[in-house]
């Protein structure tokens, strides 16, 4: 199976404490890969360790056999939802169209068909009324739906996640749910950053179960078992399935 995401020997500290320690594992393309582990196990961190959000103290990443400055502008980030600046004036319109400016083309203005693919996108992801509303008066699963939404126009190969479930309703999360299987039907390779365990063995396809260092990595049928849960949360966890 072609590989969207190849990681080798990922090490990172945050001053002097090991955040992750020589992490290698390789993400499938056409695929949802969860990221787990207990708080504090460096999922976030090896997110943005791969796409050059922090620095790394030592290890090389490639994405489809190419560089993360090659690649770039095939991949789309949704970070957390703490980490955004929601009183920042700014439009639903006007997030989803970031998604058509360029890397090193920022200058350039949104063309007619820029225009329509933005339409199209909010449509998609049943935001087309939130058009001028201000991205800080929306609900949570619908600034997660905007940002989706920016991956979309973006025509991005790769859409990585980063808890993005936190803080909206059950409702919202099965939507944004739907929108990702579609995404990955179509497909795109998504990597989503979560911490409920039932969520991911229903919904997603494969997982990395993380505690600074690679504990396991698969299928959901060969990984969320027990003995690695324990391994990695240091306790027997029961999943939900349905």
């Amino acid at each position: 199976m072609k590989k969207a995401v190849e990681i080798n020997d990922l090490t990172v500290f945050y001053r002097d404490t090991l955040a992750l320690d020589n992490v290698s594992v390789s993400i499938n393309s056409g695929k949802i890969t969860g990221i787990i582990g207990p708080n504090g196990s460096g999922k976030s961190t090896l997110l943005k360790g791969i796409l050059g959000i922090i620095p790394v103290k030592k290890g090389t990443v490639s994405f489809f056999g190419s560089s993360l400055e090659k690649y770039r502008s095939k991949i789309a980030y949704v970070p957390q939802r703490e980490s955004i600046d929601w009183d920042f004036p700014i439009t639903v319109e006007e997030v989803v169209a970031m998604g058509r400016i360029r890397p090193k083309k920022w200058w350039s203005r949104t063309t007619m068909a820029d225009r329509e693919i933005v339409k199209e996108t909010l449509k998609k992801v049943q935001l087309s009324e939130f058009v001028n509303r201000q991205i800080g008066q929306l609900s949570g699963g619908q600034q997660q739906r905007v940002f989706l939404a920016r991956a979309l126009a973006q025509e991005a190969e790769l859409i990585v996640m980063d808890e993005p479930f936190v803080g909206i309703d059950m409702a919202s999360q099965e939507s944004i749910l739907s929108i990702v299987q579609k995404l990955r039907d179509s497909g795109k390779t998504v990597v989503i950053v979560h911490h409920d365990l039932s969520v991911v063995a229903e919904y997603f396809d494969e997982v990395i179960l993380l505690n600074k260092k690679l504990i396991a990595n698969g299928p959901i049928s060969e990984i969320l078992k027990s003995e690695n849960i324990e391994k990695a949360y240091g306790m027997t966890l029961l999943l939900n399935r349905k």
